[in-house]
C-alpha cells in the first residue's frame, strides 16, 4: 500500500469527499465540445442527404407538372412540331431555289427541247444522249461569250490551243482594214485558253459533267458581271463621264477561277507558303546554324490533289503543280486513290466546305447540308485602281448568288501583267506605274497618264449554289420524323 506523506493526506482526504463534485464540474468542460462537434458533423451529412432527396424530388414533380406530359401525347405533339419546322424549311429551300432562277438559264442556242428537258431534269435523272452530244457540240461558242460579257476581248481558240499556241486576239473586219481597237479591259489570253479547253471534249460527256459544267459556266457568268458592273462607273470621276484607259477601275483580269482550279490544298494559303512559321531551336543541332529556307517554312503539308478528268494541267498549275502533269500523273505522284466511278471524280474538290476545306466526292455526299446548298471556290487575280477596291466588294456582296469574300491581299505577288492583246500593262504591284494606250516599243503618246493608283489584288472566296428542292429529304408528313435531311 502507498505511503501518502501527512503533509498531503488533508488534500487527499479533501478530495475522497468532494471528487463527486470536482468530477461533476469537469465532464461538461470536456465533454461537451466533443459532443457539440460530433453533433455539426452529422447535421452536415444529414443536410447533404436531405439536399439529394429533394433535387430528386424536385426533378420528378418537375416532370409531373410538364404540359403536356411526355406520354404518347406528348409524343404526337414533339413529332408535329418537327413536321412544321421541316415545312419551314423546305419553303425557304423553295424561295432560295426562286431566288436564283434567272441564274438558271441554260443556253437558248443548244434548243427548246434541251433547255426544258435540262430545266426539269431531277437530281438523278438523264439527258438523253443525243442532248449529251449537243451540249457537247454547242457549249464551245457560249464559253466565248465570257469574255465579252465581261468587257474583254475574246482570246479563246480551239485551233490555237490544240497546237499549244497563244489564241489569236480580235479578228480583222476585211482583208486589209486594221485590227479592232483592244478593249479597255483585258483578260489574260493563257487564263482564258485554260477556261476554253475544259469544256473542250472528245467524248459526249455525262449528265453529272453537263450539270457541274454549266454550274461552272453559271458562276464564271456571276463573277463576269461583278467586273463589268465595277467598270461601268469611272474612278475618280463624273459618273457620267466617258470611260477611258486612265479612269477604268479594272483594266487587267490576270486570273479568273472557279471550283476544280480554285480550291486550295490547304485553306489560307499555308500550301503555298503565304503563311510561315519560324523553326523552333530544338529542331536544329546544337551549334548548327539553321539555313534561311529551314527557318522559313510552310506550316503543315496537304495529302495532295484528286485527280479531275476535266482538270490535268490547267487544274495542277493553278496550285503551283507542274504544267505538264496530268490527272494520272498527279493520282501517281501523290498516291491518290482512283475514284469508283468518272461521276464521282468529277465531284472531287469542285465543293468546299464551311472552312474553305475541298469535298471529296465521298465527303460532299456524306454531309446532309450540300443536298441543300453547295459552297463552290473561286479565285480573282486583277489589277485595279485602288480607289476602287471597295466597289468591287460591294458588287461582290450584292450579287444575285450569295458570295462569300473570305480572303483579299494585295500586292501580293511581283510577277509582270505580261502583254495581252499587244499591249503592255507594266509590273502590277512592280515598281513602275502601267501606262495605256501604246504598244510595245511605242513612245508615250501625248496625254497619256501613269496610273499611280494600281494595286495587285487577290480574291478567294466562294459562291453558294442552291440544289433543286426535294421534298423527299426533308419529311413534312408521317411518323418517325428526325428533322434532319435524309442522307
Amino acid at each position: 500500500m502507498v505511503q501518502i506523506p501527512d503533509s498531503v493526506r488533508p488534500y487527499v482526504i479533501g478530495l475522497q469527499k468532494l471528487h463527486f463534485w470536482i468530477l461533476a464540474a469537469l465532464v461538461p468542460l470536456v465533454f461537451l465540445p466533443l459532443l457539440v462537434l460530433s453533433q455539426a458533423g452529422i447535421g452536415q451529412k444529414i443536410e447533404s442527404q436531405r439536399s439529394k432527396i429533394k433535387g430528386t424530388f424536385d426533378s420528378v414533380t418537375s416532370i409531373l407538372g410538364k404540359t403536356p406530359h411526355p406520354n404518347e401525347k406528348w409524343s404526337e405533339q414533339i413529332g408535329a412540331r418537327v413536321r412544321e419546322i421541316n415545312a419551314e424549311t423546305l419553303q425557304v429551300w423553295e424561295q432560295f431555289w426562286k431566288a436564283q432562277e434567272p441564274l438558271r438559264q441554260w443556253p437558248e442556242s443548244l434548243g427548246d427541247d434541251f433547255v426544258k428537258a435540262a430545266s426539269t431534269l431531277a437530281a438523278d435523272g438523264s439527258l438523253r444522249r443525243s442532248l449529251l452530244e449537243r451540249y457537247q457540240n454547242g457549249i464551245r461558242p457560249v464559253v466565248r461569250q465570257l469574255p465579252g460579257r465581261m468587257g474583254a476581248d475574246e482570246l479563246m481558240s480551239d485551233a490555237a490551243g490544240n497546237q499549244g499556241l497563244p489564241a489569236p486576239g480580235r479578228q480583222l473586219i476585211d482583208r486589209g482594214e486594221e485590227e479592232d481597237p483592244p478593249s479597255l479591259l483585258q483578260w489574260s489570253a493563257e487564263d482564258q485558253q485554260q477556261l476554253f479547253t475544259s469544256f473542250d471534249w472528245e467524248e459526249p460527256p455525262s449528265t453529272t459533267k453537263v450539270v457541274m459544267a454549266q454550274e461552272e459556266l453559271w458562276m464564271y457568268g456571276v463573277l463576269c458581271d461583278v467586273i463589268r458592273n465595277v467598270n461601268s462607273v469611272p474612278v475618280a470621276a463624273d459618273p457620267k463621264a466617258v470611260i477611258t484607259p486612265a479612269n477604268i477601275a479594272i483594266p487587267l483580269v490576270q486570273e479568273l477561277k472557279v471550283g476544280y482550279p480554285a480550291a486550295e490544298d490547304d485553306p489560307g494559303g499555308r500550301a503555298s507558303q503565304r503563311i510561315l512559321r519560324i523553326q523552333k531551336a530544338g529542331d536544329t543541332a546544337a551549334g548548327e546554324m539553321p539555313s534561311p529556307d529551314a527557318m522559313m517554312s510552310p506550316e503543315g503539308q496537304s495529302a495532295g490533289r484528286p485527280p479531275h478528268p476535266r482538270f490535268g494541267a490547267a487544274g495542277a498549275a493553278g496550285q503551283g503543280m507542274p504544267m505538264g502533269m496530268g490527272a494520272e500523273g498527279m493520282a501517281g505522284g501523290l498516291g491518290a486513290e482512283a475514284p469508283e466511278s468518272a461521276d464521282d471524280a468529277l465531284k472531287n474538290w469542285v465543293y468546299v466546305d464551311f472552312e474553305g476545306k475541298p469535298l471529296s466526292a465521298s465527303e460532299l455526299a456524306s454531309v446532309p447540308a450540300s443536298q441543300i446548298f453547295r459552297l463552290m471556290p473561286f479565285v480573282l487575280r486583277t489589277t485595279i485602281d485602288q480607289r476602287a477596291l471597295d466597289a468591287l466588294l460591294v458588287e461582290l456582296a450584292s450579287a444575285p448568288v450569295p458570295i462569300d469574300t473570305r480572303q483579299v491581299r494585295i500586292n501580293a505577288g511581283q510577277s509582270s501583267g505580261g502583254d495581252f492583246g499587244g499591249r503592255g500593262l507594266g509590273r502590277p504591284g512592280g515598281g513602275q506605274p502601267a501606262r495605256f494606250g501604246m504598244a510595245p516599243g511605242d513612245g508615250i503618246p501625248a496625254g497619256d497618264r501613269a496610273r499611280l493608283h494600281d494595286v495587285s489584288v487577290e480574291l478567294r472566296g466562294t459562291l453558294a449554289i442552291v440544289m433543286r428542292p426535294d421534298s423527299s429529304l426533308i419529311r413534312v408528313s408521317g411518323d418517325g420524323d428526325q428533322g434532319e435531311v435524309s442522307q
